[in-house]
C-alpha cells in the first residue's frame, strides 16, 4: 500500500514500486506518412498498481472506472503515456487515462484489464 503523499516524498516511487514491463507499438512511416511496419517497443519498469476503492468515487462518477481497473502510480522517468500497454505477470492493462500529475513527483493513470475488456 502506498500511503500518502508524504511516502512518496520520503520513499522514491522505483524503491516502492513493483517490477513490470511497458509495451508500446511503433509504426515506421515512408516519406509520404504510410506506415512501412511495425514494432513492439518492451521496457522494464517500476511502478504501483492500486485497486480503485470506494474512497475513488470520483472516478466512478466520471465513469472513468468500472470495477476490475486499476490506478497505476508512476514518475516520469518511467515514460508511460496513455495507449500503452503493461504486462504485470501474464496479465495485459492497458494504460486508459492519466488523471494527474502531482508537481513532477509521480502521476496517476486508470488502467483496463485487457483480458476483462475482451481486447488482447
Amino acid at each position: 500500500m502506498i500511503g500518502n503523499i508524504k511516502n512518496f516524498k520520503e520513499f522514491p516511487l522505483r524503491q516502492m514500486g513493483e517490477e513490470s514491463y511497458r509495451l508500446r507499438t511503433i509504426d515506421t512511416v515512408d516519406t509520404m506518412g504510410g506506415k512501412t511496419s511495425q514494432t513492439e517497443d518492451e521496457i522494464e519498469v517500476r511502478v504501483i498498481f492500486a485497486n480503485i476503492t470506494a474512497k475513488d468515487l470520483k472516478i466512478h462518477e466520471m465513469g472513468l472506472a468500472v470495477p476490475g481497473d486499476m490506478k497505476l502510480y508512476f514518475d516520469a522517468e518511467q515514460d508511460i503515456i496513455e495507449g500503452d500497454t503493461l504486462l504485470r505477470g501474464n496479465v495485459k492493462w492497458h494504460v486508459d487515462k492519466i488523471v494527474s500529475q502531482y508537481a513532477g513527483m509521480y502521476s496517476v493513470a486508470l488502467l483496463k484489464n485487457m483480458s476483462l475488456s475482451g481486447s488482447e
